[in-house]
């Protein structure tokens, strides 16, 4: 058993889904947006950014995932290690979007355009709050059921 435990944790370290904070993003050209007006940048900025939201919420539910199954693996159930997703397409996806969000940002900079610079942490802190407000209201709610 002592044995198991450290190719475990290293198995787990190796296979696990990457968390999106340790990601690096793609290098991306300025020159694909060239043609771009301001009112574009800003839209297409917006759109990537967005994706880009929606992909590390997806990136960090995976990483959690396999944490845990690692976890159960390393610790109860050796065959769980089988069932790590480790990094998908949402994990390259989410580099290309990040590359490509920040040469549309360089790109509007260069070309004098005033784009508010997106942080994806107050985002996602936002939404993840909207989202255990929601899950305590639904409760409340099936607690409250005999009151109907």
């Amino acid at each position: 058993m002592k044995k198991i435990i450290p190719y475990g944790v290293s198995f787990l370290l190796v296979s696990c889904a990457t968390h999106p904070d340790d990601l690096l993003s793609q290098s991306v050209s300025t020159l694909n947006y060239k043609g771009y007006n301001c009112e574009e940048l800003e839209t297409e900025y917006i759109r990537l950014t967005n994706r880009k939201v929606e992909l590390y919420q997806a990136l960090k539910r995976n990483h959690s995932t396999d944490i845990v199954k690692g976890t159960i693996g390393t610790l109860l159930f050796v065959p769980v290690w089988l069932l790590l997703d480790g990094d998908g397409p949402e994990s390259a996806e989410f580099s290309r979007v990040s590359g490509e969000a920040e040469a549309v940002y360089k790109r509007s900079t260069i070309q004098g355009c005033e784009i508010e610079l997106r942080d994806l942490k107050p985002i996602i802190e936002k939404i993840d709050k909207k989202k255990k407000e929601d899950a305590q209201k639904s409760a409340y709610d099936v607690d409250n059921i005999d009151d109907i």
